[in-house]
């Protein structure tokens, strides 16, 4: 269970804040004004590593910080997690009616800067997740202005403004800060126990409800905005039972990783193979059945969707009728949100043509040109690069395929570890410094955790999340051993705050309430148990069927 100590959030308004010295309402005396005297800032420690950082001098001391959200057009999410950053930093909330010592004022409108912050800033372009900070000592407190576009660069700018906390002052200066690629996230992709998953196959995971759940909050922590969730073995999303709805206690584990990427601001994306799309039944009906689905997911909070038919050896339907498929559902998925898209992987998923990996590398070809000018344009589409598992990904290698689909990809990068290699201590490798300019996204499929095969533990995957995300935040200074160096500790430190596997303690396999707002989740396989918050309230059924959390 994560510990989470509540800092209440004060609203800095100057007219209603107290001076320092002043007595509160309640009589109470507020703490005694801090002293300034400049001294130099250490580096900004902040992981992945910012793009731009002039922070020259500490300014003045503080113990106490407020957060102002309300610029933002949204900030629910990012205001339930300030009280567990602030804490985290070791900064408290001031007493009431007092000022406090450090006021973060969140601000949706462009910067005023000059010189290389300027140009760092043009740089970013319009990336709607990149941000800057501008602190300042002003009147003997220290007062730090982020600018955010959307809610989730708000986020990455508050945890990157506890790094300008040093020695219980306030660093003085400016940051700016941008991603290279517009989607940065984690595809579980893979396969389980047996190769092909088929109607007799039990619901079966290779990651646990814990892993999942780490996985997302991990990658809120090192910028990285996706998960998409796609296990070979979940039935309720396989070729063979893709038409039929979640049990409550498997559609429990998906709604439970969709709300967990809420809080953390990482979309969670539910895909779907419906291979047997065009063998049976008429296209309408299975359109209906498919919507019906999608509706059923959605009811489970999931809001964003993928379309994959990787992996299909053996089916019916036409090019045509499958862009007719997708471009259907895209339009089911806009009609609910005309800013989302689908995702979609085809069949071929990988060149160059005749390359090693067999039958998925025979493109970029005809059928991909026929894909490039029959799907919408916003589809995204996912591919693995010039081979399944490629040791080396560069920009030229995306040129033609780009061509071909008459978009940048995105990549499902079968990396680390691909073909059973040794993982554990490995670093990101191979992919290039330019592959920014030809890929709009990279999504990292955990092969390393496949069965069968090597087998390592999910944590195996864990060590380099960091790696990753250092990667596609900034892949011209991407430094491997640097990287990896940094994101040992950081992961060590994230472990303790998040929590690790516990025994079930008696508890079933399975969802049970663990009190009127809570309900644990413990692991079929591996008795490990998963406490989690149920803020509607958790309900409890019938020996045998799941409880069920709100």
């Amino acid at each position: 269970m994560r510990a989470v100590v509540l800092v209440s959030l004060v609203a800095c308004h100057g007219s209603h804040a107290r001076e320092l010295g002043d007595a509160s309402p309640d009589g109470m005396q507020c703490p005694a004004g801090p002293s300034i005297d400049e001294a130099p800032a250490a580096p900004l420690a902040v992981f992945p590593p910012l793009r731009f950082a002039d922070v020259p001098s500490l300014g003045t001391a503080a113990t106490t910080a407020c957060v102002d959200t309300s610029a933002l057009p949204a900030h629910a999410a990012l205001d339930a997690l300030v009280p567990q950053i602030l804490d985290e930093a070791g900064l408290a909330a001031a007493p009431p009616g007092c000022a406090c010592d450090w006021s973060i004022v969140l601000s949706a409108s462009a910067p005023s800067l000059d010189g290389d912050a300027a140009a760092a800033w043009a740089a970013a372009g319009d990336a709607p997740e990149r941000y800057a900070a501008v602190s300042v000592t002003t009147n003997g407190r220290a007062v730090t202005t982020l600018y955010a576009p959307s809610e989730r660069a708000a986020l990455y700018a508050v945890r990157a403004a506890m790094a300008l906390y040093q020695q219980s002052r306030v660093a003085v200066g400016t940051f700016v800060d941008w991603p290279s690629f517009a989607a940065r996230g984690v595809l579980e992709g893979i396969y389980g126990p047996n190769s092909y998953c088929d109607a007799s196959t039990a619901f079966w995971l290779p990651w646990r409800v814990l892993d999942r759940t780490e996985a997302i909050r991990l990658a809120s922590r090192t910028r990285l905005n996706t998960f998409i969730y796609g296990p070979k073995c979940d039935h309720y999303s396989s070729p063979n039972g893709w038409s039929v709805d979640y049990p409550a206690s498997e559609g429990q584990v998906v709604a439970t990783a969709a709300h967990v990427a809420d809080e953390q601001l990482v979309d969670f994306v539910w895909s779907v193979r419906p291979l047997t799309f065009f063998q049976q039944g008429t296209y309408a009906v299975n359109l209906a059945a498919l919507k019906t689905k999608l509706d059923h997911v959605r009811a489970l909070g999931v809001r964003h969707f993928a379309l994959f038919w990787d992996d299909s050896y053996d089916y019916a339907g036409t090019v045509a009728q499958q862009i007719q498929l997708m471009n259907d559902v895209d339009d089911y998925v806009r009609a609910s949100d005309p800013t989302d898209h689908l995702i979609v992987v085809g069949q071929p998923y990988c060149g160059p043509p005749g390359g090693p990996s067999g039958d998925f590398c025979s493109g970029p070809d005809a059928t991909t040109d026929a894909f490039g000018t029959g799907l919408h344009p916003e589809i995204e589409i996912l591919w693995t690069g010039p081979a399944v598992e490629p040791a080396t990904i560069a920009a030229h290698d995306l040129d033609a395929i780009d061509t071909s689909y008459r978009r940048h990809v995105s990549l499902w990068d079968n990396w680390p570890c691909a073909g059973g290699a040794p993982c554990p201590g490995s670093h990101y490798t191979g992919r290039s410094a330019d592959l920014p300019s030809a890929a709009h996204g990279i999504y990292i499929n955990p092969v390393l955790n496949e069965y069968p095969g090597p087998a390592n533990p999910p944590r195996a995957f864990m060590q380099v999340v960091g790696d990753i995300a250092a990667y596609t935040w900034d892949a011209a200074h991407y430094a491997e051993p640097a990287a990896d160096a940094a994101w040992q500790p950081l992961l060590a430190r994230d472990e303790a705050i998040d929590g690790a596997c516990r025994p079930c303690n008696g508890d079933a396999a399975g969802w049970t309430c663990g009190g009127a707002h809570e309900i644990h989740f413990c692991d079929f396989d591996t008795a490990c148990e998963t406490v989690l918050p149920c803020p509607g309230g958790c309900e409890s059924e019938p020996p045998g069927e799941a409880d069920v959390c709100h």
